[in-house]
């Protein structure tokens, strides 16, 4: 009985009968790893025709899912979906996009992509930009209402091999369905077992990454330690990038509220790869809605105490701090929150 109920919400998501999507596949984004970005996208282990459902997440800033479609020959309207779901408070601010990437297609208009396209390839952007509020819609997802997006569709020009990519662009994080194709005849031969994984994984709601039950912010989130007030540092340049082989993400919060804070003006400098500071290794960005933030830099060369990043945090009715990440051992990518004081 839970299985047909399952079903039947499932084909609430999409919009499809009953009886057809029993032969849709589920594919669910693994909780202790991440799917494939561009330089390694998810193989599809189905016809790139048959209706398949990717329950995934974007988790940190800059993430993006990818996934290798194979067509053996030009198809027109192939159908592409994207919802998110409602989750309390957790992805009102999260707004993906998504592109078809392939041989025989257009070059995309500048800066409408967040990443580089190999040689040969054009692509197309399907996701038309959202409104600023979004209703939810009156389709169960998994227990949950959704924010259902418009099915789109995509012309494959020529046979090959295409990649449909994910992102948010303003760098938010949060969970995603993406429905494709609309031949519901092709099930494909997956093991009954990782069927019943894949049904169990939409009903418990792990592949969402966030409680929906519990609070959008943290309870508590103590002041972080720094110079507060300190002068400002000289302006550098709009960049969250300059260099390579070390990511640093976090949120910048609220003390007082552990309310994300957007707009936060963040300047971080470092020394280069001699441990010496130059014009070249400082840059300047801004939070996000969700207050997020992601810098990516070479690892700081050795100068006096272990290798650090300083960063600046500026935003309007709150005190500013400056304050250091020290990077532990060997890592190349690390998580640092910051929370700030009200004036």
């Amino acid at each position: 009985m839970k299985r047909w109920w399952m079903v039947m919400v499932l084909a609430g998501l999409f919009g499809l009968a009953g009886a057809a999507l029993a032969k849709v596949n589920p594919y669910i984004e693994p909780t202790d790893s991440d799917w494939g970005g561009l330089d390694n996208a998810e193989p599809a282990s189905w016809e790139a025709t048959a209706a398949v459902g990717l329950f995934g997440r974007l988790a940190a800033v800059g993430d993006v899912d990818a996934f290798a479609y194979t067509f053996d020959e030009p198809r027109r309207d192939w159908r592409v979906e994207i919802l998110v779901p409602v989750c309390d408070q957790h992805f009102v601010e999260f707004y993906p996009s998504v592109a078809l990437i392939g041989p025989g297609l257009d070059a995309p208009e500048a800066g409408s992509l967040p990443f580089e396209l190999s040689d040969g390839m054009g692509a197309q952007v399907l996701t038309t930009p959202y409104a600023e509020k979004r209703a939810a819609s009156t389709s169960n997802f998994i227990g949950l209402d959704a924010y259902r997006g418009a099915v789109m569709t995509a012309d494959i020009p020529e046979a090959g091999s295409y990649t449909l990519a994910v992102w948010e662009p303003e760098g938010h994080v949060g969970a995603y369905a993406l429905s494709t194709g609309d031949q519901h005849d092709q099930f494909g031969k997956r093991p009954e077992s990782e069927i019943r994984a894949a049904y169990r994984a939409l009903e418990t709601g792990s592949w969402l990454g966030a409680d929906c039950d519990a609070p959008a912010v943290a309870a508590t989130c103590p002041a972080t330690d720094g110079q507060i007030g300190a002068a400002a540092e000289p302006e550098a340049p709009e960049r969250a990038k300059v260099g390579a082989g070390f990511v640093l993400t976090g949120a910048v919060v609220d003390a007082s509220t552990c309310q994300p804070i957007r707009d936060a003006r963040i300047t971080y400098w470092l020394v280069n790869e001699q441990g010496e500071y130059d014009a070249d290794h400082r840059g300047t960005l801004s939070t996000n809605r969700q207050g997020l933030y992601r810098i990516e830099s070479n690892r700081p060369g050795q100068y006096g105490p272990p290798p650090h990043i300083h960063l600046q945090i500026i935003a309007p009715g709150y005190q500013s701090l400056v304050t250091e990440y020290i990077l532990q051992g060997d890592e190349d990518t690390a998580d640092f929150p910051i929370a700030l004081l009200p004036e």
